[in-house]
């Protein structure tokens, strides 16, 4: 593989360089906290324009002499006079705090200039001024109002892509994966804005450089300290509270950014419990922190190195009944990351992290003691070459090592000074090895294609104990495998080809295709993502996932009303999807191994993706609208027959838009409407005298659906006015969840009413609502 990867380089370097009669500008653009990605640069006399990659750099065509401008969000904008073709390096000084209009124009964005399909970067700053739950500003809420995204329930901060599960989604903390991303059971995100950048969701035409998952990529940049003054700030809201720091260590070389959030739900809910209530000492908190440092060692040389700590604790008390339950769960990322610019050509990234996700349920009644836990962690290097032959060819290469080690479950057992046997903690152990290249060439100036190859390999390794079931009565036959022992290796290529056609300058088609394989997946038996979910990566008995995508898209810029507009359709093909067996529950792998209670099965997905975006003005937002079809099929399940995915969506329909009203007042609103959930109920019940209850017969596996869900918010964010001999500033963020108090289904359960002996027993199904109308106020401070 390397060899073929050598030979690839060695083809475009000999690529000759064909500019097609153009002259360029190149050059980089980067802020007091390094470089930006995706500033708007534009000529001034025709607006026409370019943005910079994730590198920091630009290349727009030469249309001088003329200004040429430089525009990002949150930093002043300037023009500088560009005689002739040349390079130009950029750096824009951030802006205080103000109301005045944001207008972005001119800003030619990637919608039809490069191959990249289904790909939506959303803006912080519009994030944070679109309604949050309960005050708090969660990107993951916001993915879920862009089109092919699917919530995972009310108030759920977990999505699903393109009929995708929510194992199958990449969620990127820089380089380092994040695998439960969720605070207080799925209804906050871990990410404290004010330690991230703007966030990119790829939703098809997956670059060659991202692997192990089917679905899609959440990429979500961390902030750099500012290199040249000290900044403070935070919030306080109605369930947490959050603090950051950020400055230079040394100026202009080093700076520093810390963020903390914690919830004090615990200490407002303690004065309220009496004394001698038997919950007295329940609580619940989760806190998050972020601190990085970052290092300029010379114009081409920057170090970074960050830190990420987050944890979930909930503790239950029943002192009459001497019951104690504990749950705590989190996450843990240490990565560092050197980006070396070797030339005006070629630049590199190296990265190390080690990542750790941990879970654990710890329960006590009278003496006796059960505790289960999971466990994953992920040893990684790696580095991402990006490498310009010429004005036409852009060539990423790299490659990735990783060593993991996971605990899909534990459970131990004691009764005072009494150990039951549960058997040994059983890690699986796996080494994965990947390496790919594609490429970005212009083959004329309305023709552009992204080749690129993915090459992964996986391993499963020893020491491991393999539980062979045999009879039910017969004890299982036990194999064990040593240290380093290659029990089973699964690899595989992923081609991936993406095609951009220009229609006019404002239009374009595109189209792209991927194929990936994912050697991780997640056990779930509920309805909603939990901790208590299982991962657990292909074993000798569990294949790994492999999929493939091909979507078309009709993509166009509204320059006169600084708006854009596209509309795709997508296929999905999946296979060896898991679920559980019928009747199984995570708890009966005791002396067992968890895959021999998992099967596999395919999956289908297709549907039709429109997307409205009013980028700037006092009024701007988006509308998306999908209809989709998601469909599943294990032989062992529905008698083989294909079913409904639990969270395929046929409508799913989003709004988000904010108004600047005036110089103190901003309003945001959202409203959504899709269709209900699948689920399977009973299509009649019966009493079996043989097991002294009420069963149900059930139709096709989740041939019925939850009512519709919909649901309105509003928020508006007072700052006042702006004191320019004032460092310090505040402002508040009003907001209201389910302005109409909607009971939306969150689930489903029956009722028994009357008596079988009267003959007059009657089952009700009822509907278990979670949130009414909720208001929240946020007060924010910087200086």
């Amino acid at each position: 593989m390397i060899r073929l990867l050598l030979y690839l380089i060695v083809i475009l370097l000999a690529i000759p360089d064909v500019s097609w009669g153009q002259e360029y500008v190149v050059g980089s653009i980067s802020g007091p906290q390094g470089k930006l990605i995706g500033a708007n640069v534009f000529w001034k006399s025709s607006n026409k324009g370019s943005i910079s990659n994730e590198v920091g750099n630009f290349k727009i065509k030469f249309n001088g002499p003329d200004s040429l401008c430089f525009r990002y969000i949150g930093y002043k904008s300037i023009c500088v006079w560009v005689p002739k073709p040349s390079t130009v390096n950029i750096k824009l000084k951030e802006s205080a705090i103000t109301t005045d209009e944001v207008v972005i124009t001119g800003a030619k964005s990637d919608l039809t200039r490069g191959t990249q399909m289904s790909t939506q970067t959303m803006s912080l700053q519009q994030i944070e001024e679109l309604p949050s739950f309960l005050g708090e500003v969660d990107i993951l809420k916001s993915i879920q109002l862009l089109p092919g995204v699917q919530s995972a329930g009310e108030g759920n901060s977990g999505f699903y892509v393109r009929g995708g599960g929510p194992d199958q989604n990449l969620i990127l903390l820089d380089k380092a994966p994040v695998y439960n991303a969720s605070h207080l059971l799925g209804l906050f995100s871990i990410f404290n804005h004010q330690a991230i950048g703007d966030p990119t969701l790829i939703k098809g035409g997956m670059p060659a450089r991202f692997g192990n998952r089917l679905a899609s990529v959440l990429e979500i940049p961390t902030k750099n300290g500012n290199f040249n003054k000290h900044e403070f700030g935070g919030g306080i809201g109605l369930v947490a509270s959050r603090l950051y720091a950020s400055g230079p260590i040394l100026k202009d070389k080093v700076s520093y950014l810390i963020t903390g959030r914690r919830t004090y739900i615990d200490a407002l809910a303690a004065p309220f419990i009496p004394d001698d209530s038997q919950a007295k000492g329940s609580a619940y908190y989760f806190y998050d922190l972020n601190a990085q440092i970052s290092a300029k060692l010379s114009d081409n040389d920057q170090v970074k190195v960050g830190f990420y700590l987050g944890d979930d604790v909930f503790k239950f008390l029943n002192k009459g009944s001497d019951i104690s339950l504990r749950i705590p769960w989190g996450n843990l990322v240490l990565q560092g990351i050197y980006n070396r610019k070797f030339s005006n050509k070629l630049n590199a990234d190296f990265y190390a992290y080690y990542d750790q996700y941990q879970f654990a349920l710890q329960s006590q009644f009278d003496q006796f003691v059960i505790g289960v836990s999971s466990e994953i962690n992920d040893y990684s290097l790696g580095s991402d070459w990006t490498f310009l032959p010429n004005s036409n060819h852009l060539v990423k290469f790299g490659v990735q090592l990783s060593r993991n080690k996971y605990l899909p479950s534990f459970a131990e057992a004691s009764s005072g000074e009494t150990d039951f046997d549960t058997g040994e903690k059983n890690y699986l152990h796996s080494n994965q090895y990947a390496a790919y290249i594609q490429d970005e060439w212009i083959i004329s100036p309305i023709f552009t294609v992204n080749i690129g190859l993915r090459y992964s390999l996986f391993q499963h390794l020893g020491p491991y104990i393999r539980y062979d079931q045999r009879g039910e009565n017969e004890l299982p036959i036990i194999r064990r495998f040593g240290k380093g022992y290659i029990i089973k290796t699964y690899d595989g290529l992923e081609p991936r080809l993406a095609a951009k056609y220009s229609l006019t300058e404002n239009s374009a088609l595109k189209a792209s295709f991927t194929q990936n394989y994912q050697y991780l997946h997640l056990a779930s038996i509920s309805p909603v993502s939990l901790p208590t979910d299982i991962w657990i990566p292909s074993t000798s008995r569990i294949k790994p996932q492999n999929g493939q995508q091909y979507a078309l898209g009709y993509f166009h810029e509204l320059s006169a009303i600084q708006s854009q507009f596209s509309i795709e359709t997508y296929y999905k093909s999946m296979k060896n999807l898991v679920e559980y067996k019928d009747n199984v529950n995570p708890e009966d792998n005791l002396n067992d191994n968890v895959d021999n209670q998992l099967i596999q099965g395919k999956g289908y997905s297709y549907g039709v993706e429109f997307y409205f975006k009013k980028k700037a003005g006092k009024f701007n937002g988006w509308i998306g609208y999908t209809w989709s079809r998601t469909r599943r099929i294990f032989e062992e399940l529905n008698e083989g027959r294909s079913f409904p995915a639990k969270y395929d969506r046929t409508h799913d329909l989003s709004l988000a838009a904010t108004y600047q009203a005036s110089k103190k007042w901003t309003f945001g609103a959202n409203f959504v409407f899709g269709t209900g959930n699948a689920i399977s109920l009973p299509t009649t019940r019966y009493f079996s005298f043989l097991d002294g209850r009420v069963l149900g017969v059930y139709k096709d596996r989740n041939s019925f659906r939850m009512p519709n869900y919909h649901r309105f918010d509003i928020s508006a964010t007072l700052r006042p006015k702006k004191n320019e001999n004032r460092k310090y500033q505040s402002w508040w963020v009003f907001s209201l969840y389910n302005v109409y108090s909607r009971q939306n289904p969150y689930f489903l359960y029956f009722d028994a009413e009357g008596t079988l002996g009267s003959n007059d027993l009657k089952l009700t199904a009822k509907q278990v609502s979670l949130f009414p109308i909720l208001p929240s106020v946020t007060w924010n401070f910087a200086f």
